[in-house]
């Protein structure tokens, strides 16, 4: 017994010391917010994503838009995203505290999903944006379409998808699938779950301000009619859309749209021409 305990007191000294070593090694060394890296994010977002795939194939009142029926509707998202993706301020985005880019090789993976009455979208770790048909179908114009966009690939970049993961279920469920990890629909963090919280948890306003200004600045640069945008708030000020409910501003639908049209205008010379783009021949193609 004697011999045990001193053991174990020999081995808890030993480990102790070396994490005091291991601290004191570099003191500048500022702690990650948690152990999820980029380099998992994919993992991560393709492991939900397969399984996602497979619970809307073997779901009724679901359904995906695949590429090979849809090409047309693919290739105009894909090249709306890649506009996006090419400017200036949407590069900047993606920092560590170091200045260094996170998703410096970012490339969305675009789906478009059907299921009646869900005007919603929702992102995935690794670059995964989900649109639902019921959300391109209440937008009008190219100048609307291209901020949500906008919106939804900056959540992505900036990680927001992951932070929402982990307060729904934890760093630990996200670490197991990015160690390979598969996810097991007899527990409680089956997909039907996880696609609950990606569609009916909302992110924290303070996030939504942030990437309504990344959105804004994107939009502004490419040269599109921010009064078109202001427009579509608007019309939702109803609030059956359910994408602002996913993405809750601070302000009003209404009042957001008044600080599109006044503020953004004029304090990012936001007065671009491109509205209605080639967004209903896109939207003819969703019927």
């Amino acid at each position: 017994m004697n011999f045990f305990l001193t053991r174990n007191f020999s081995f808890f000294t030993i480990l102790f010391l070396l994490c005091l070593q291991l601290v004191s090694c570099d003191q500048d060394v500022v702690i990650a917010k948690n152990n999820i890296t980029p380099e998992d994010d994919a993992k991560i977002g393709s492991t939900i994503d397969i399984a996602l795939l497979n619970y809307i194939d073997t779901s009724s009142g679901i359904t995906l838009l695949d590429q090979q029926s849809y090409p047309g509707v693919y290739s105009y998202v894909n090249q709306v995203s890649q506009f996006i993706n090419g400017s200036n301020s949407f590069l900047t985005l993606g920092t560590d505290l170091q200045g260094n880019l996170l998703n410096d090789n970012y490339t969305p993976t675009i789906r478009v999903i059907d299921q009646v009455g869900n005007s919603g979208a929702f992102v995935l770790p690794g670059g995964y944006i989900y649109l639902y048909k019921d959300l391109l179908k209440k937008i009008n114009f190219e100048a609307q379409f291209a901020p949500i966009l906008a919106h939804l690939m900056a959540c992505s970049k900036n990680r927001y998808d992951v932070e929402k993961l982990e307060t729904r279920f934890s760093t630990n469920f996200l670490l197991a699938l990015a160690l390979g990890g598969t996810i097991n629909n007899n527990s409680e963090t089956n997909i039907a779950t996880i696609l609950d919280a990606l569609d009916n948890d909302p992110y924290p306003t303070n996030v939504v301000d942030m990437l309504d200004k990344e959105a804004e600045k994107a939009v502004c640069e490419l040269g599109y009619d921010v009064q078109t945008y202001a427009d579509w708030f608007i019309q939702q000020s109803n609030g059956n859309v359910k994408w602002c409910h996913q993405f809750p501003r601070s302000l009003s639908l209404a009042d957001y749209a008044s600080h599109l049209f006044y503020a953004v205008k004029d304090s990012l010379s936001c007065g671009g021409e491109v509205d209605e783009g080639g967004y209903p021949q896109f939207k003819s193609l969703l019927n």
